[in-house]
């Protein structure tokens, strides 16, 4: 039962890094997925997406809609339909600034959305 820790650098426009943390490997439906927002990433047009996927295991993403200012988290089965929180990004956000979002899962389930230390969901 080890702990799985996957980090990848600069794993798509406007992202610093991607973290796939799962506690245990033989329970991939339950962990956390980060992703570290680069400056002023926040203040563009363009969607931001993140995702691991390991079929037939898992799959995880992350987008971030800057002008409509929705943060949408994904999480199941790679070959199965996946559970979707979509949350507002707070008013008062600087979104010149660098950000971190973390996922929270369990059971399939996203239990927690963080920016920064601030609970979204």
């Amino acid at each position: 039962m080890p702990e799985v820790r996957s980090r990848q650098a600069n794993p798509a426009p406007g992202l610093a890094f991607s973290e796939l943390r799962l506690p245990n490997d033989r329970d991939v439906s339950t962990g956390t997925y980060t992703i570290g927002i680069n400056q002023g990433v926040l203040e563009g047009k363009n969607k931001i997406v993140s995702a691991v996927v390991n079929p037939p295991r898992f799959q995880v993403e992350v987008s971030i809609d800057p002008q409509a200012r929705i943060v949408t988290a994904a999480v199941g089965p790679a070959n199965a339909a996946v559970t979707k929180r979509e949350i507002e990004l707070p008013d008062g956000l600087d979104r010149k600034a660098a950000h971190t979002v973390l996922v929270r899962f369990k059971n399939w389930s996203v239990t927690d959305v963080l920016i920064g230390n601030r609970r979204l969901f």
